[in-house]
């Protein structure tokens, strides 16, 4: 039983470490990822897309943009979905913003849609 857990203590101590590695490595000046980085505009009008969206979801809330932290395409195509991740205020507060994450599409064959999620605090999570 006791070499049971420590392989399982050990194994999940490597995962930690090799997860670390990962992100440590993850730069985007590469190449590679320039490739999928969306344009600022464009990510930024996508941004005010989502939270326009969440607004009419969540009635009793109304966000507006303030920063935009991450845009990448998923595909080097023109109709690529883009993943978002930005700051919003809902106003009541000036000096506190929420973090948001979404995934935007807009194609041609639909109209626009943003699967949108806030990003809760630690305080907030149960």
């Amino acid at each position: 039983m006791k070499s049971i857990i420590c392989i399982i203590i050990l194994s999940y101590a490597f995962l930690l470490i090799y997860s670390g590695v990962i992100v440590e490595e993850y730069d985007y000046n590469d190449p590679f990822y320039l490739k999928f980085k969306t344009n600022t505009t464009i990510a930024q009008k996508a941004a005010n897309f989502c939270l326009k969206y969440y607004n009419e979801k969540h009635k009793n809330e109304t966000y507006t943009f303030v920063n935009l932290t991450f845009a990448m395409n998923e595909t080097e195509g023109p109709d690529s979905l883009i993943n978002l991740m930005f700051t919003g205020n809902n106003g009541t507060n000036p000096n506190i913003n929420d973090d948001f994450q979404g995934i935007y599409e807009n194609n041609k064959k639909k109209n626009e849609t943003c699967d949108i999620t806030k990003i809760p605090y630690r305080s907030q999570i149960g």
